[in-house]
């Protein structure tokens, strides 16, 4: 809860549970409610295994900002977002829209539709 700042972290959660910890202020912002929420789902970070430093360790598990499991903003109601469309895929959202291209025997036509125009 607010003022409760300690050790420097923001928040986690834990894969296929229902728990999420936050740290001072942070469990008052949307995207780091959104973010932790995502880990209850089993969605990991956007931007995990991408980047690497010079010294060997990951530098950018929340570089990605086009979805809530990359960056989280410290705003009560922004940022506008929800989460990427790989995420969404992976969350089954979108199951009557898929069609498997791996196999090239497979001859059929399909529009493509962005997650924007989805309906």
């Amino acid at each position: 809860p607010p003022g409760t700042n300690n050790g420097g972290w923001i928040a986690y959660g834990y894969y296929n549970w229902y728990r999420t910890v936050y740290n001072d202020r942070w469990c008052t912002y949307v995207s780091a409610q959104m973010h932790e929420f995502g880990h209850n789902l089993e969605l990991r970070h956007s931007g995990e295994g991408v980047v690497w430093k010079a010294d060997g360790t990951e530098d950018n598990a929340y570089r990605d900002q086009t979805g809530m499991m990359g960056y989280s903003y410290s705003g009560d109601d922004t940022p506008l977002m929800c989460f990427n469309p790989i995420k969404s895929y992976l969350l089954g959202w979108f199951a009557d829209c898929v069609t498997d291209v791996t196999d090239p025997s497979v001859k059929t036509k399909r529009n493509l539709v962005g997650t924007a125009d989805y309906q």
